[in-house]
């Protein structure tokens, strides 16, 4: 058993990012998840050499500064080089997968099962076999009308993705209309006592009003989410509540207290 170090995580991460930052500009980098990134070298090859070579120094460069082996994958976008990642990468003896648009018969049309895909899921899987699609290929090969009209425009958009298709750019920043704070925690044990779950939410609560109170903004809308043991026969369940703006962690406890059902534990 080994305890988590988030913040041991993080610094590592940002140690990690340092060196990314050596081979592309801060708009070229998609920090994707605390162990992935994203980073498009196309403009940095007259500097420091192809893809391959990029790849190979940055991995070079991670192993001797911070004794960390790392897989990349390499594609001719963002969907292709995180699929060959996922895929190749790391079941590869030097962790490098390189994937282009010629490719895409002989290797992304041969994924399985679908859920290895970037961007499906177990319950997309499910609506996608419900339509009579079951491989990467008869993705590819679907209607993108059909599958607009049956899945909106997620299913177009897994169509282009089961073709390879994909014209993200990373240097197009999206900035949302509104913005949340969350906080989730996994619990080391089963909680039976309702005076416990309230204790662990109180907790959280004023962490994410502490985010609020620094970044200069209140909420109007509190959500809770509460999920179940893998074992256990009850489903999870979510709520929200409506509020008067406010940053207030005291404001929003007893908000939060007060509308969980006593049912939950």
């Amino acid at each position: 058993m080994a305890e988590p170090r988030m913040k041991l995580y993080l610094q590592v991460n940002e140690m990690i990012t340092t060196i990314f930052k050596r081979y592309v500009g801060p708009e070229h980098l998609l920090i994707y998840s605390i162990d992935e990134a994203i980073l498009d070298v196309s403009h940095s090859h007259s500097l420091f050499g192809d893809t391959m070579t990029i790849a190979k120094r940055i991995q070079q460069d991670i192993l001797d500064e911070l004794r960390l082996y790392v897989t990349i994958g390499i594609g001719e976008n963002p969907l292709l080089a995180k699929v060959a990642l996922d895929v190749e990468a790391k079941h590869h003896p030097n962790g490098i997968a390189e994937w282009r648009y010629k490719d895409v018969p002989s290797k992304l049309w041969q994924v399985k099962p679908m859920t290895e895909m970037w961007g499906i899921g177990r319950r997309t899987e499910v609506q996608l076999n419900r339509i009579g699609i079951y491989t990467i290929y008869d993705l590819a090969h679907a209607e993108p009308n059909y599958l607009r009209h049956a899945m909106g425009v997620v299913g177009e958009e897994l169509f282009y993705h089961a073709n390879g298709i994909d014209y993200t750019d990373l240097a197009e920043k999206y900035v949302p209309l509104s913005k949340s704070y969350s906080k989730s925690q996994i619990l080391e044990r089963d909680y039976d006592n309702h005076k416990e779950v309230e204790i662990v939410i109180r907790e959280m609560v004023e962490d994410i009003a502490m985010r609020l109170r620094r970044e200069h903004a209140e909420t109007s809308v509190i959500h809770i989410s509460v999920g179940y043991s893998r074992y256990s026969v009850q489903k999870g369940f979510g709520t929200q509540l409506k509020i008067h703006p406010t940053d207030s962690s005291k404001k929003n406890n007893n908000l939060c207290t007060l509308y969980i059902p006593k049912a939950c534990c």
